[in-house]
């Protein structure tokens, strides 16, 4: 049993640690649920996640799986009371019930989604597809206690359909395989069978999906029938070479390149510019980009990402912004881009171009003869200019450092996994299992 305080905070009912935790770390996770949200830090090794609840009858549904059913008593208790602002927190003994695990992995799935880094020697490419599979997969074992977890499916799957149906067809080769293969197996015919329901069936790849899961369910239904019939060894290699027929009995109506080229999606042609007028350099530099302010994988983690100059030209003041991409990146399927400049009081903001492998912009600031360094901020989406106030380099790269930190300590544990027990909320996730994949590559 854990202790944990709950009280009445204007609007909220709050249950978390009596020591307040931070929860604006980089490492902290917020997992939105119906009538409230759970808050935890993915470092821990054991975290006991806080909830804040605003809707206690919508929350109602999930307290009792989360902390037990006597301490989620006292809680919708206190939530129910007169005082909005109750001084004194009242001490409550929660348990880890049936529900905290598979919500805590479905947070750090999230979590992981959102910061996982680009690859470096320490961390490996992240299978997006294969990571939001699983995570729609945990997300539909937790309907009760989700807001519309159906939309959060569907958002995850729907943009991977053709990879699960091009992954979905190894599935035979997959169950053969290592225990690895296997894993990764399981996630994609769930995550398969989930996507058949929540998505569009207009959506691309959802006919091929749905025909190619046809085939395998037929497959399996039918030796599963056939083992429960025969328990002579002698027929095991005749069961196996039965699924494999039932399998590939016919031409497919997809081949491996059509699902290749619907994965690999469309690519848009390269946008002009025009270069800036020669002007005269009077101060340059660089920035990190802040991890905060943009989409993960996207824009380069290097500490001179961002290059600027400051230049003068005709009694005004342009700052020119190069951003380095991420290694097979293209900004132009997650952006817009914008650069905010901020310098003496002054800020100025421009839009982004990708041109030649890097985005690119000036942004006009009104003030000249200032000698003091701009402060540089690339962020995404036009909300980003109020949204992602500027930060220091140092503050940028404590949080890019910490990410790349806590991914590449979970790649380590997955290469060379200890032994832990299967409730684990923090087990590798398939996507970080697939490099070691034995029978068949991911794709």
């Amino acid at each position: 049993m854990t202790t944990l305080t709950a009280r009445r905070q204007d609007r909220y009912t709050v249950v978390a640690p009596a020591e307040s935790a931070d929860f604006s770390s980089i490492t902290s996770v917020r997992l939105g649920l119906a009538g409230g949200t759970l808050v935890f830090d993915v470092q821990e090794h054991d975290p006991v996640a806080s909830v804040e609840i605003f809707d206690a009858d919508a929350a109602a549904w999930w307290l009792f799986s989360l902390y037990g059913a006597e301490a989620a008593e006292t809680i919708l208790d206190i939530a129910a009371g007169d005082s909005e602002d109750a001084p004194d927190p009242i001490l409550v003994e929660v348990v880890q019930g049936a529900l905290a695990d598979r919500l805590r992995r479905l947070a750090l799935a999230l979590w992981l989604r959102r910061w996982w880094p680009q690859p470096s020697v320490s961390v490996p490419e992240c299978l997006e597809w294969l990571l939001d599979a699983e995570a729609a997969v945990l997300a539909s074992g937790a309907e009760h206690a989700l807001d519309r977890s159906i939309v959060l499916s569907a958002q995850l799957l729907e943009p991977h359909l053709a990879s699960l149906a091009l992954n979905l067809g190894d599935h035979e080769a997959r169950i053969d395989g290592s225990a690895i293969d296997g894993a990764i197996d399981a996630v994609v015919v769930e995550a398969a069978q989930i996507a058949l329901e929540v998505s569009d069936p207009e959506a691309d790849g959802y006919a091929v999906l749905e025909e190619i899961e046809a085939r395998i369910r037929a497959a399996d239904t039918a030796a599963s029938e056939l083992r429960t019939r025969l328990d002579d060894e002698g027929v095991a290699g005749l069961l196996a070479s039965l699924s494999g027929a039932a399998l590939y009995v016919g031409e497919p109506a997809y081949s491996d390149d059509d699902l290749f080229a619907l994965a690999a999606g469309g690519s848009d042609g390269l946008e002009g510019r025009e270069d800036a007028g020669e002007g005269s350099a009077v101060l340059s530099g660089t920035f990190p980009v802040d991890p905060r302010a943009v989409p993960p994988r996207v824009l380069s983690s290097a500490e001179d990402a961002i290059r600027w100059s400051v230049d003068e030209r005709d009694g005004s003041t342009g700052c020119r912004i190069e951003v380095e991409v991420a290694p097979g990146a293209d900004p132009r399927r997650t952006g817009p881009f914008f650069a905010r400049v901020d310098r003496g009081g002054d800020t100025a903001v421009t839009a982004l171009d990708f041109w030649d492998g890097v985005l690119v912009g000036t942004a006009w600031l009104e003030t000249t003869g200032d000698l003091s360094d701009p402060a540089v901020t690339v962020y995404s989406g036009i909300d980003g200019y109020d949204a992602v106030a500027p930060r220091a380099a140092d503050a940028r790269r404590r949080d890019r450092d910490a990410i790349a930190a806590l991914v590449a300590a979970r790649n380590r544990r997955a290469v060379a996994p200890t032994e832990a027990t299967a409730s684990r909320w923090d087990l590798p996730f398939a996507a970080e299992l697939a490099h070691a994949a034995e029978a068949v590559p991911v794709r």
